[in-house]
Protein backbone atom coordinates (compact mmCIF):
# COMPACT_ATOMS: atom_id res chain seq x y z
CA UNK A 1 0.00 0.00 0.00
CA UNK A 2 1.49 3.48 -0.85
CA UNK A 3 1.63 6.33 1.42
CA UNK A 4 -1.33 7.95 -0.25
CA UNK A 5 -3.67 4.99 0.14
CA UNK A 6 -2.05 4.80 3.87
CA UNK A 7 -2.97 7.77 4.59
CA UNK A 8 -6.70 7.61 2.77
CA UNK A 9 -7.23 5.28 5.35
CA UNK A 10 -6.27 6.86 7.82
CA UNK A 11 -8.32 10.21 6.91
CA UNK A 12 -11.69 7.80 6.59
CA UNK A 13 -10.70 5.92 9.84
CA UNK A 14 -9.28 8.18 12.22
CA UNK A 15 -11.24 10.95 13.66
CA UNK A 16 -9.27 14.26 13.41
CA UNK A 17 -6.69 14.76 15.78
CA UNK A 18 -6.77 18.09 18.37
CA UNK A 19 -2.41 18.32 18.29
CA UNK A 20 -1.81 18.27 14.27
CA UNK A 21 1.48 17.06 13.75
CA UNK A 22 2.34 18.80 10.47
CA UNK A 23 1.59 22.38 11.27
CA UNK A 24 -0.44 24.53 8.86
CA UNK A 25 -1.34 21.47 6.78
CA UNK A 26 -4.18 18.94 6.87
CA UNK A 27 -3.96 15.32 5.41
CA UNK A 28 -6.59 16.44 2.73
CA UNK A 29 -3.85 18.87 1.57
CA UNK A 30 -0.72 16.35 1.71
CA UNK A 31 -3.38 14.15 -0.26
CA UNK A 32 -3.36 16.87 -2.89
CA UNK A 33 0.22 17.59 -3.47
CA UNK A 34 0.91 13.67 -3.36
CA UNK A 35 -1.56 13.47 -6.28
CA UNK A 36 0.06 16.28 -8.05
CA UNK A 37 3.08 14.52 -7.64
CA UNK A 38 1.73 11.66 -9.19
CA UNK A 39 0.49 13.53 -11.99
CA UNK A 40 4.02 14.90 -12.55
CA UNK A 41 6.16 11.83 -12.24
CA UNK A 42 4.67 8.39 -13.76
CA UNK A 43 7.58 7.17 -12.46
CA UNK A 44 7.18 7.61 -9.03
CA UNK A 45 4.08 5.22 -8.89
CA UNK A 46 4.41 1.90 -7.18
CA UNK A 47 6.07 -0.68 -9.00
CA UNK A 48 8.00 1.88 -11.90
CA UNK A 49 10.99 1.35 -11.95
CA UNK A 50 12.67 4.75 -11.66
CA UNK A 51 15.95 3.50 -13.18
CA UNK A 52 15.51 2.37 -16.86
CA UNK A 53 18.24 0.22 -18.42
CA UNK A 54 18.24 -1.56 -21.41
CA UNK A 55 19.01 -4.88 -20.62
CA UNK A 56 15.87 -7.40 -19.62
CA UNK A 57 16.10 -9.73 -17.14
CA UNK A 58 15.46 -13.50 -17.91
CA UNK A 59 11.51 -13.11 -16.23
CA UNK A 60 11.05 -9.81 -18.58
CA UNK A 61 12.45 -11.16 -20.99
CA UNK A 62 9.56 -13.95 -20.95
CA UNK A 63 7.01 -11.25 -20.70
CA UNK A 64 8.53 -10.06 -24.33
CA UNK A 65 8.63 -13.15 -25.64
CA UNK A 66 4.85 -14.30 -24.08
CA UNK A 67 6.35 -17.71 -23.50
CA UNK A 68 4.22 -18.32 -20.38
CA UNK A 69 7.13 -19.68 -18.23
CA UNK A 70 10.70 -19.27 -17.29
CA UNK A 71 11.49 -22.81 -18.43
CA UNK A 72 10.54 -21.96 -21.72
CA UNK A 73 13.03 -19.28 -21.98
CA UNK A 74 16.34 -21.66 -20.50
CA UNK A 75 15.22 -24.14 -23.19
CA UNK A 76 16.04 -22.14 -25.72
CA UNK A 77 18.89 -20.86 -24.00
CA UNK A 78 20.41 -24.34 -24.01
CA UNK A 79 19.23 -25.22 -27.14
CA UNK A 80 21.44 -22.44 -28.23
CA UNK A 81 18.41 -20.73 -30.25
CA UNK A 82 18.77 -17.64 -27.98
CA UNK A 83 21.77 -16.28 -26.37
CA UNK A 84 21.69 -14.63 -23.80
CA UNK A 85 24.33 -11.70 -22.08
CA UNK A 86 25.71 -12.75 -19.13
CA UNK A 87 24.87 -11.00 -16.12
CA UNK A 88 26.53 -10.50 -12.07
CA UNK A 89 26.28 -13.81 -10.73
CA UNK A 90 25.63 -15.49 -13.42
CA UNK A 91 22.25 -14.02 -13.97
CA UNK A 92 21.29 -14.05 -17.95
CA UNK A 93 19.97 -10.14 -19.57
CA UNK A 94 18.61 -9.81 -23.09
CA UNK A 95 18.11 -6.78 -25.23
CA UNK A 96 14.92 -5.84 -26.80
CA UNK A 97 17.12 -6.03 -30.06
CA UNK A 98 17.93 -9.71 -29.02
CA UNK A 99 14.81 -10.59 -29.06
CA UNK A 100 13.63 -9.64 -31.67
CA UNK A 101 16.11 -10.88 -34.26
CA UNK A 102 15.44 -14.12 -32.05
CA UNK A 103 11.59 -13.60 -33.05
CA UNK A 104 12.49 -12.77 -36.57
CA UNK A 105 14.34 -15.75 -37.41
CA UNK A 106 11.73 -18.12 -35.76
CA UNK A 107 9.41 -16.41 -38.04
CA UNK A 108 10.80 -17.79 -41.19
CA UNK A 109 11.21 -21.09 -40.10
CA UNK A 110 7.43 -21.12 -39.31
Amino acid sequence: MDLKDRLRAELAVQPSPSANPFPGTTIKEILARLERLERKSPSMQVGVPSISTPYLTAEEAVAYLRLGTIKALYGLVERRRLVPLRGPRRRIRFTKEMLDQYMQREGTHS
